[in-house]
């Protein structure tokens, strides 16, 4: 079966995929796509890293249908059949699930957002985010990161800047979730892809937030105040 994929944006970043996660994805890996348009990305972890995993995918295919690839528009053909297509390439049907499920370990579960994710797994191994804006990247990591695994792998993409409106970019999301998550992950690669590893056991921050700051002055010391006299 030859496969439709219209436009590549993962082929060149494979390389980085196939160094960090070779070590770390069991084959039999519990997957999750929040994202994932013509579903190159998916068709390359079943086909060279967990080809008896299972998935489920996150995705409504309301994409448009004429994008910019390396500075040209292209018209791309309604998503979701490329997709189901891709799937059906490797055995696998693409079914609509209310649990978070497949019915079946071959199928592919498809919950149409992520707010309706009731996942049955006890965790993912492989978490794939692929979200359009800051904001939406943000609340898929926030929503997502109890499922995944201690120990497990987060792929998160399109961590660029916007020429014209950075929010609307997922830069800022990116940031702020690797900001505020910093005790409980560890970044193992940043770059347009970014891979997270869910740590095992939280490390501590160095010292506490001190904010009721008056008088310009810092300490790290626990404060130690004399009890009033009766």
């Amino acid at each position: 079966m030859v496969l439709s994929f219209t436009i590549d944006w993962f082929t060149e970043h494979a390389p980085h995929w196939e160094r960090v996660l070779s070590k770390r994805v069991p084959k039999d890996a519990k997957m999750l796509f929040v994202g994932v348009h013509e579903g190159r990305a998916v068709h390359w972890m079943f086909s060279n890293l967990a080809p008896n995993g299972c998935a489920m995918v996150v995705d409504d295919f309301k994409y448009e249908d004429c994008v910019y690839y390396r500075g040209k528009p292209v018209r791309v053909p309604p998503v979701k059949k490329t997709f189901e297509s891709a799937m059906k390439d490797l055995g696998r049907a693409v079914v609509p699930s209310k649990t978070g499920k497949p019915t079946k370990k071959t199928d592919v579960a498809l919950v149409d957002d992520v707010k309706n994710l009731k996942c049955q797994y006890d965790y993912f191994d492989f978490v794939y985010i692929d979200s359009r804006s800051s904001k939406q990247v943000l609340d898929a990591l926030v929503r997502v990161f109890p499922l995944v695994k201690p120990g497990g792998i987060i792929v998160i993409t399109n961590n660029v800047n916007g020429r014209l409106h950075d929010p609307a970019c997922p830069r800022r999301g990116i940031t702020g979730f690797l900001d505020a998550f910093v005790t409980d992950i560890k970044v193992v690669r940043e770059g347009f892809h970014t891979f997270v590893e869910k740590r095992k056991t939280p490390v501590p921050l160095p010292h506490p937030c001190r904010y009721e700051i008056f008088d310009g002055q810092e300490s790290f010391d626990k404060p130690k105040c004399q009890r009033q006299a009766p």
